[in-house]
């Protein structure tokens, strides 16, 4: 809304000043032009584009190819042009808007911009509700926590093991559907942050977020049970949304990241995003960027039971990509798989958090969706009991500590990383924890 504002003030200005020199503007152009990115099964948004500038651009340069831009938008007259976003975070700088072709071919021979994506359609990584119930406090721990804690797992006696402080000092930002923060799980640790979704439902209209957010830090079901948890909503009501504004959450989460560092009790910074699209340069560009900056992200691997390096943000170099498990160590029928995962956890039969008429209601689900807030919550714990305190460490840590060998029916051939999520050892090997500073 405030990019159109300003690009109506803009043109007034325009008008009223820059009249008599309207038919001498031009961009100044290359004359071969820019790559046009997509994927080939990719879900297209009309007309929409995302434009990334070269890396290391001088601002000074960056500002006049959008005077220019706003310039030729007026000199076209054509109702569809317009800016959606701009980004620039670490060297990810750029915007994404409706473009005519006319004034798409213009932006495509500008010397300043790198290359020009097609906006896709991103949905989230989750199989299928199953079941939905009134909340209850569970003496027993969901199973999904209990193998996280265990190497040789022994369902159902094993316990969920974890220090009580875990996760404190720690915001963890789930980009997706929106989170219901006034949930009982959450006990008040839960923010809504911003939408950037082109939902008209100001909440989790879905449920997706709030149960992704319960597995992350929820009281019964998470795995950081003192983290914060912060919704960035950019996908609506049915679980869509456009890469675009999937970007504009991470641009925005790295500024709070960059803000709240400032304050000497704010240990780090996590992304989840249980969501994903077909390969997107951007997306994955955008998201490299926030770990550069120093926030550790976790994605899901996605539920095709194909090539993880094939889907965004999951092809990701410096993500953590999640892959599914279920309760018997088996990799997930519907999981992804190959050399981009970096990790499996539990996603299948996952219970947690849920939307509904009250503040305690709960759902069963299975995905991938589900298996990467398991690793985002491990992320957070390591964060702030001091294991780690950056994202290459915290990565290595999660890595470097899984259960080897644990699963079966892995898809052979395929170069898929047989690593199972674990973090009791940074309780009893490393720090040696009296059993009393412990809970089940």
């Amino acid at each position: 809304m405030y990019l159109k504002k300003l690009l109506i003030f803009l043109t007034l200005i325009y008008f009223s000043s820059a009249l008599p020199y309207f038919y001498k503007f031009t961009f100044y152009e290359q004359e071969s032009f820019v790559p046009l990115l997509s994927s080939k099964n990719a879900k297209i948004v009309p007309d929409q584009y995302i434009i990334i500038f070269k890396k290391y651009l001088d601002q000074d340069k960056i500002n006049s190819h959008y005077n220019q831009l706003r310039q030729f938008i007026v000199q076209n007259n054509d109702n569809i042009n317009e800016i959606r976003h701009t980004y620039d975070f670490n060297e990810f700088k750029g915007y994404v808007g409706r473009f005519s072709e006319n004034v798409l071919n213009k932006i495509r021979q500008c010397n300043e911009v790198d290359y020009v994506e097609k906006d896709q359609i991103v949905q989230i990584n989750y199989e299928k509700k199953k079941k939905i119930k009134n909340y209850r406090i569970q003496h027993n721990p969901p199973w999904g926590l209990a193998r996280i804690s265990a190497r040789i797992y022994d369902w159902p006696s094993d316990s969920y093991w974890y220090h009580e402080s875990g996760g404190d000092g720690v915001a963890v930002y789930i980009i997706d559907t929106g989170v219901n923060i006034h949930h009982d799980e959450f006990e008040g640790r839960a923010i809504w942050g911003v939408d950037f979704s082109n939902d008209e439902y100001d909440g989790d209209g879905h449920g997706h977020g709030t149960h992704v957010a319960g597995t992350v830090a929820g009281k019964t079901y998470g795995v950081a049970k003192k983290a914060t948890v912060i919704a960035v909503k950019v996908l609506n009501s049915y679980g869509n949304g456009y890469i675009s504004d999937i970007i504009k959450g991470i641009e925005w989460t790295v500024i709070q990241h960059k803000t709240k560092r400032m304050d000497g009790n704010y240990k780090g910074s996590v992304i989840n995003m249980s969501l994903g699209s077909d390969k997107s340069i951007a997306t994955n560009e955008a998201t490299n960027a926030a770990v550069k900056e120093g926030v550790v992200v976790a994605v899901a691997a996605g539920n095709d039971h194909n090539d993880a390096c094939n889907e965004s943000p999951a092809s990701a170099e410096l993500a953590i990509t999640v892959g599914a498990s279920d309760i018997n160590d088996y990799c997930a029928r519907f999981s992804n798989n190959g050399k981009c995962v970096d990790i499996f956890a539990p996603g299948v039969d996952i219970l947690s958090s849920w939307i509904g008429p009250e503040n305690n209601v709960v759902a069963t689900l299975s995905g991938t969706s589900m298996s990467s807030p398991h690793i985002s919550g491990l992320c957070a714990l390591f964060i702030s009991m001091g294991i780690a305190n950056n994202p290459k460490d915290v990565k290595n840590k999660i890595i470097e500590h899984s259960t080897r060998d644990a699963l079966k029916k892995i898809p052979i051939n395929t170069h898929t990383p047989n690593r199972l999520a674990y973090n009791s050892w940074c309780w009893r090997d490393i720090f040696d924890f009296k059993l009393s500073n412990f809970k089940e």
